[in-house]
């Protein structure tokens, strides 16, 4: 009862104080918890549910569990949510909560961490504070990266993010060297720049704007370099081989094709391929206001050479000595390439001096014969040309062709029988006695035509005639051509017997048989 009393008494005197006591005599505090235990698993508090599960535990050394009852760290919750302030819905909420996680370290690899982790420690991400520049974790500020087993292993020196203490953002680099600095290899120097080797895989934006690849010093809006070629690959569907990035009055750049640079004009050179000048619709004039020499344009020497001082062309030397000097051998052709007839003159055309080959006046041409014995021609009615066996060949141009044939009749003919012969030219290559239509080639005259008269008689044959006329023929063409001599077309009256022919007609074994040309102009 004494120590009831007593016990009493300590307690009301230490309430009139406010200060309640548990396992402790001489509380300290308001409310002042003493635990009983000496050891790390003894708890010095522990607040249970209405269920009677432990939600808050405070061990002896002093880690505090909220939803967990063993701590496995100084304070560790388990649950949905860890709330700093509260939404507007809530009263008496913080305007502007605050969580921080300080460091009295100043030093190079001291920071705060903030790591995210799944069922295995080392597998997560982080975020971590540098506090001091140095070669352990770069420069001081603030590293965003991945540490998962078996992919990355934890380096704030080469994280994922960094922000610098002065703003700079970078990728891959805790060290940054402008305000945009991406390591593409992860390869930089910790806490100082990097090498120019290790400059070929980072890009950098600076304070000017300007973006640098392979270098951290960019002086234009866009620097790149590389030790290689082909460093710039632009593909929007005008890209092709040997194309030149061509600008609009915009800016707007395409690839266009690239006008060759033949300029000669600062120094000699040596071409390395073909080149060809497009002139499109200008002109390209060479002048020259020299008092002295013969050579002021040359191709390879004496090949071709002006001279501009006396308005002088030279080919095959390099002194002309008129308008226009040539030595060696000279080829002119007519406007038909190939239309040039061995034994052509060069002749004027017309006042202005224009002139071409023409084959002179005097040039002959003769005909030739099929080995045949040339065709037999009855006394009768048919308007088909027939081929004699009897040829020429022209060479391009107009021609005076005359033909002499010696007509014999065999068979019988009254006095009043008669027939009229047409004979002329076709073209084409066909059997002697095959029809034969007349050549577009022929200009007036276009017929040598014929009359054969009775009185014949069967006992008579040596029956002759000779007939002669000449056709105008023009070849066009720019080769020779073949004419073949054809004849037929008859008309006959009185009343001849059909079985009466000339023939023979166009052998050319009989002596007064001919045909021959003359060029005309």
């Amino acid at each position: 009862m004494k120590k009831i009393i007593i016990s009493s008494a300590i307690f009301v005197a230490n309430f009139a104080f406010s200060q309640v006591g548990i396992n402790t005599p001489n509380p300290q505090a308001s409310l002042d918890i003493q635990s009983k235990g000496n050891t790390s698993a003894t708890k010095a508090m522990r607040i249970n549910n209405s269920n009677n599960t432990e939600m808050v535990t405070i061990t002896d050394a002093g880690r505090v569990g909220i939803g967990a009852a063993v701590p496995k760290s100084n304070l560790q919750v388990i649950g949905d949510e860890l709330r700093v302030g509260g939404p507007s819905s809530q009263l008496g909420s913080v305007a502007n909560p605050v969580l921080r996680i300080h460091s009295n370290a100043n030093t190079d690899g001291s920071g705060g961490s903030l790591l995210f982790s799944e069922n295995m420690e080392t597998f997560g991400y982080y975020i971590r504070q540098n506090t001091e520049a140095g070669n352990t974790y770069g420069f001081d500020g603030l590293a965003i990266g991945a540490a998962q087993a078996g992919k990355y292993a934890y380096n704030p020196a080469k994280p994922g993010v960094f922000i610098s203490d002065n703003q700079n953002v970078s990728f891959g680099t805790a060290t940054p060297q402008a305000m945009f600095h991406i390591d593409g290899a992860r390869d930089n120097n910790v806490n100082s720049a990097p090498t120019p080797v290790q400059q070929v895989n980072d890009i950098v934006v600076n304070t000017s704007g300007n973006i640098g690849i392979g270098t951290i010093s960019p002086t234009h809006k866009l620097d790149i370099r590389s030790a290689t070629n082909g460093a710039v690959k632009i593909v929007d569907g005008t890209q092709g081989a040997n194309k030149v990035l061509t600008s609009d009055a915009n800016g707007v750049a395409t690839w266009r094709d690239g006008v060759t640079d033949t300029s000669i004009y600062n120094s000699n050179g040596t071409l390395s391929a073909n080149r060809t000048v497009a002139q499109a619709g200008n002109n390209l004039a060479f002048t020259s206001t020299a008092t002295t020499g013969t050579s002021h344009f040359t191709v390879d020497g004496a090949t071709f050479n002006i001279d501009a001082r006396n308005n002088r062309v030279g080919i095959g030397t390099t002194n002309p000595q008129t308008n226009f000097h040539t030595i060696g051998t000279r080829r002119f052709e007519n406007a038909t390439s190939g239309s040039v007839v061995a034994g052509s003159v060069l002749t004027a055309t017309d006042t202005n001096g224009t002139a071409e080959w023409r084959i002179p006046a005097s040039q002959t041409a003769v005909g030739g014969a099929t080995a045949s014995s040339g065709i037999s021609i009855p006394f009768a009615n048919d308007g088909t040309y027939r081929y004699t066996g009897q040829y020429i060949t022209l060479p391009p141009g107009k021609w005076a062709v005359t033909i002499t044939q010696l007509a014999q009749t065999v068979g019988s003919l009254d006095n009043d029988d008669w027939m009229f012969v047409r004979s002329s030219f076709g073209e084409g290559n066909v059997a002697v006695g095959a029809a034969l239509t007349r050549s577009s080639d022929l200009k007036g005259p276009s017929l040598m035509s014929f009359r054969v008269q009775g009185p014949a008689s069967t006992g008579h044959p040596q029956q002759f005639d000779v007939f002669q006329g000449t056709i105008i023929i023009e070849n066009s063409d720019i080769k020779e051509k073949t004419y073949r001599y054809i004849a037929g077309a008859t008309v006959t009256g009185g009343s001849p017997n059909s079985s009466t022919v000339i023939s023979r007609f166009g052998d050319l074994t009989w002596s007064e048989s001919s045909i021959f040309a003359t060029a005309i102009k």
